[in-house]
């Protein structure tokens, strides 16, 4: 109703819908389809969280492996996999208790992005990972995070998918580390 209401003023515009809960691609469905106008869909893609928001507070969870860097074939596939019901979960790692390794490289984000993809060749519609992000302080260092940036922005544009990387400036207010490519120096000036 949202997008009807959009339209009414400006057919052109292009209606933005996304899954609940915070746009997880896994609940990307044929529910949410739309007709009537231009519509694009949304996801987000912080994946795999436990790697990307390294030593972040409140990232590691108590029973987690969260010293793994990426493409390592170290990280508990129920790690991994926390965006998952407790069904998917068990279909995929065979459940919450799984000791199951698996290994985090190019083949794995490959994998988790096919969700997306399908449902953009499925119902012949756009799509966009609305917010996607790496944590200067994710374990390896600058040789494995530059790995990650090139094996995930490979993979989005072998879908044609359209992004929006999240975020590109953090004030000093904000404080040290965090997702920001840019953040403000004490001095007022930015720094990458």
């Amino acid at each position: 109703q949202a997008c009807s209401t959009i339209w009414a003023v400006d057919p052109k515009a292009a209606c933005l819908i996304g899954p609940a809960k915070f746009y997880n691609r896994y609940n990307l469905g044929a529910e949410y389809l739309v007709s009537g106008g231009p519509a694009i869909y949304a996801a987000n893609f912080f994946e795999p969280k436990i790697w990307i928001g390294s030593n972040q507070s409140g990232s590691c969870r108590t029973g987690q492996q969260c010293d793994v860097p990426y493409g390592s074939d170290q990280f508990l596939c129920t790690d991994v996999n926390t965006h998952l019901s407790p069904p998917q979960l068990l279909q995929k790692c065979g459940g919450a208790n799984s000791t199951k390794r698996v290994k985090v490289d190019r083949t794995w984000i490959k994998q988790e992005l096919a969700v997306i993809s399908d449902f953009a060749t499925n119902h012949n519609v756009p799509v966009w990972i609305d917010q996607w992000g790496l944590r200067a302080s994710a374990v390896g260092g600058d040789a494995t995070q530059n790995q990650y940036m090139e094996d995930i922005l490979a993979e989005f544009g072998a879908r044609r998918f359209h992004w929006s990387y999240w975020i590109w400036r953090r004030t000093k207010a904000w404080g040290l580390g965090g997702y920001a490519i840019q953040r403000e120096s004490e001095d007022g000036t930015y720094s990458v």
